[in-house]
């Protein structure tokens, strides 16, 4: 994929893309930018420098014509300073931008939205000094620009019943703690014993794959999902950039979930296999909220034909600042304790520290302590 891509696509949505977010409210009154009104410069060929100065606004301009525009950056250096294979420190990146549609709001196909996601991914590999396999840096992943997400979804029965088809990440609404979110490590997303399965992995980042996904909720509080994927993301042999491919082969991976959520609280019960290979696998989380400001989570997966049989996860939230959590994917295990401090609106700085036990799970290998902070800066 050309490495400009994620650039001109936000070009033509800026130059007057006519869609939307697909989670917008309709009803909330948004401020209009009055092109007309602007200087000639503006109205034509001066709008991107426009849009630069005022970018607020021109963000609420575009949710009038059914467009949303998140983005970020996510930057880590993370140091094993003690233990594990060498003291080396490791920087490493990523750029996410996404882009969703209302077409309701624009075209008004009732119940349609989409949404587009790409990211660039550069830097170290913190795994290479610290020998861990659940990884340190939830963003860690090889140098590539690469689509995640690509779908299109239409609801029926006022939202009740929702069908997602195209470029899907599995992580995005299954396996989904979302306190754990926090967290620099990777196994605070899916758990290990899904993560590290398959022949490429499933579809989630930084590798994702075709699919379609069915959601209902029965209730207010209740859901069901449902989603049936290309069993092998990418292309093994080709591990950078987006590569949509589909053999018979390949099979497929399916995965289901139930749960109830009501405000601060959530439980869950999944399961997924693969139809080409003996991997299949069952999942249960919940969380709540503890005390004022705090929330608690805690899951557990088991699995066959993976690396790893089981994942264990437990962890506390203070206020989306603070959070202290464990994972053990047997025998390898991990603490963190991390601090998230925005500096200012949009930028955030979070300095974390890990205790990997039995790196790779190996037993010959020294714990390791590891030092990182992150970098974030939001659109």
């Amino acid at each position: 994929m050309n490495q400009k891509t994620p650039l001109v696509l936000l070009a033509l949505v800026l130059g007057g893309t006519r869609t939307g977010p697909a989670w917008a409210n309709s009803s909330q009154a948004i401020e209009q930018v009055d092109t007309s009104r602007a200087p000639a410069s503006v109205r034509d060929s001066d709008f991107s420098s426009f849009a630069i100065r005022n970018w607020s606004n021109v963000r609420s301009w575009l949710g009038t014509r059914g467009v949303e525009i998140v983005g970020s950056y996510k930057g880590d250096i993370m140091s094993c300073f003690d233990g594990g294979i060498k003291r080396q420190p490791e920087a490493l990146g990523l750029f996410d931008l996404g882009l969703s549609f209302d077409f309701e709001k624009s075209l008004g196909f009732r119940g349609t939205s989409a949404f587009f996601q790409g990211n660039v991914a550069h830097g170290g590999d913190p795994s290479r000094s610290i020998g861990d396999v659940q990884q340190t840096s939830n963003i860690e992943a090889l140098d590539s620009v690469t689509i995640l997400s690509a779908w299109v979804e239409q609801s029926f029965l006022g939202g009740d019943l929702r069908i997602l088809a195209g470029l899907y990440d599995l992580n995005s609404e299954f396996y989904v703690s979302p306190s754990a979110g926090i967290f620099l490590n990777g196994s605070f997303g899916a758990g290990a014993e899904i993560a590290i399965s398959g022949e490429n992995g499933p579809s989630m980042y930084p590798a994702t794959s075709l699919g379609v996904r069915i959601k209902t909720q029965p209730s207010a509080t209740t859901y069901v999902q449902a989603v049936l994927l290309d069993g092998v993301p990418g292309d093994p042999t080709r591990p950078s950039g987006t590569h949509i491919r589909w053999n018979s082969s390949e099979g497929f991976l399916s995965t289901f979930e139930g749960g109830y959520r009501e405000r601060s609280s959530k439980l869950a019960v999944g399961a997924w296999t693969y139809t080409s290979r003996v991997s299949r696998g069952a999942y249960i989380l919940g969380e709540r909220a503890l005390i004022s400001g705090v929330s608690g989570f805690l899951r557990y997966g088991v699995s066959t034909g993976t690396p790893f049989g089981s994942c264990l996860a437990v962890g506390a939230n203070l206020a989306g600042k603070y959070g202290i959590a464990a994972t053990w994917a047997r025998p390898e295990t991990t603490f963190e304790l991390t601090y998230r401090w925005e500096v200012a609106e949009g930028i955030v700085l979070q300095p974390d520290l890990q205790r990997v036990i039995a790196p790779g799970s190996n037993p010959d290998l020294p714990a390791a302590w590891v030092g990182g902070l992150r970098l974030e800066v939001s659109l």
